[in-house]
């Protein structure tokens, strides 16, 4: 499972075109207190892009069904990223994920890809 961070750096990083999307693709599991993987980040030495779709990434894994578990509601997975704050995710970004669940952005946002 954490090998798909060096594919998708593999796949992306011979063209410039893709330079910055080979960063995320290795980074994006990096937590900020350095837990995650592959080279055990922390902090500001994970690049911003990849802290965010790290948020992104764990709130879709969240909120839709998968083979292991069901779907969270929009609510839970709120709380649990907010818990995960300073520890999986970039207190700032979380910080601004907040902020748009409190003006109803992430909802709407949801939404439309619903349809």
């Amino acid at each position: 499972m954490e090998a798909h961070t060096l594919a998708g750096e593999r796949i992306l990083k011979p063209s410039e075109f893709f330079r910055q999307a080979s960063l995320v693709a290795r980074n994006h599991h990096e937590n900020w207190d350095g837990s995650g993987y592959p080279d055990r980040l922390a902090g500001n030495n994970i690049p911003y892009e990849a802290r965010i779709v790290h948020l992104a990434d764990v709130y879709d894994a969240l909120v839709h069904k998968r083979v292991y578990k069901p779907a969270w509601s929009h609510e839970e997975a709120v709380e649990q990223i907010l818990r995960a704050r300073a520890a999986m995710f970039d207190p700032d970004v979380v910080d601004a994920f907040k902020r748009l669940n409190r003006d109803g952005e992430l909802e709407r946002l949801r939404d439309s890809f619903a349809e």
